[in-house]
């Protein structure tokens, strides 16, 4: 009956552990705002997006008949870097999430009656002007809301965030108490199993995920996006092997230290015999 306890608790230690491992390399990564921010910078997520809008802007300023000055400096990156990260926070806070315009569209419209005094211009379609300021805003907005598609999924991905760091201490607890529970009552070791099952499967996960996804040529929604998720890719695949790492190093310290412990049990009958 012991030995039957011992495998089935193994098998429950080694799922909870799995799952812990799991929640650790989320947790550690895409559901942690430092490491998003890191990983914007590192992809040149905003240099790419800063890029795409001003292109943008032209092709709108070709239709318009206006001058490029006209969006000449309406907006630089490092505004747009500091008005993204802003937004970023937002959605991992689950705060309300907003680009504001006011200052651009103030700045532009300023450009415009500026471009419009200096060349002895009059507009004699004012409808057609307040559409072009319009056009320009939401070309800047929609970029910066849709460049990552935050606001699609915040409501899960806050509660799912939110849930990590609660769900993370109860498993631990549970793999503590398991253990000792398993240790008093079979008297063999109880994470050595466990632990190298699951770098077995993190290694066979990152594995099959090396060899079936081609992030190379890699490529959704656009430029920026793509490089960013390759940059995200990289970092959870080195989470991956950390975990593979830990898992196989403290499987072994626990074999051996069980083994050590099991010897000198040994040694002692022999000694009272």
């Amino acid at each position: 009956m012991k030995t039957i306890s011992y495998y089935i608790g193994e098998f429950i230690l080694a799922i909870l552990i799995i799952i812990l491992a799991g929640l650790m390399i989320l947790g550690n990564t895409i559901f942690k705002e430092d490491f998003m921010v890191k990983e914007i910078e590192k992809s040149n997520f905003i240099s790419e997006l800063y890029k795409t809008t001003e292109e943008e802007f032209s092709y709108y300023i070709l239709q318009s008949g206006l001058s490029e000055e006209v969006v000449a400096g309406l907006i630089s990156e490092s505004e747009m870097k500091e008005a993204f990260l802003n937004y970023l926070h937002d959605f991992y806070e689950g705060n309300t999430m907003e680009i504001p315009t006011d200052q651009i569209k103030a700045r532009l419209e300023d450009n415009i009656i500026a471009y419009l005094s200096h060349n002895n211009l009059t507009v004699s379609d004012e409808a057609s002007l307040d559409m072009f300021v319009e056009e320009i805003m939401n070309t800047y907005k929609q970029n910066m809301e849709n460049s990552f598609l935050l606001g699609k999924v915040q409501t899960p991905f806050v509660k799912i965030k939110n849930l990590i760091p609660t769900i993370t201490i109860m498993l631990s607890i549970t793999i503590i108490l398991l253990g000792l529970l398993l240790k008093f009552g079979t008297k063999r070791n109880v994470l050595g199993i466990p632990l190298f099952t699951s770098a077995f499967v993190y290694g066979t996960l990152y594995i099959y995920l090396l060899n079936s996804l081609d992030m190379q040529n890699f490529y959704v929604y656009n430029t920026s996006f793509s490089n960013l998720m390759k940059s995200i890719q990289t970092s959870i695949y080195s989470n991956i092997i950390m975990i593979i790492i830990s898992c196989a190093v403290l499987g072994l310290l626990s074999t051996g230290i069980s083994s050590i412990h099991t010897k000198k049990g040994k040694k002692k009958i022999k000694t009272n015999a």
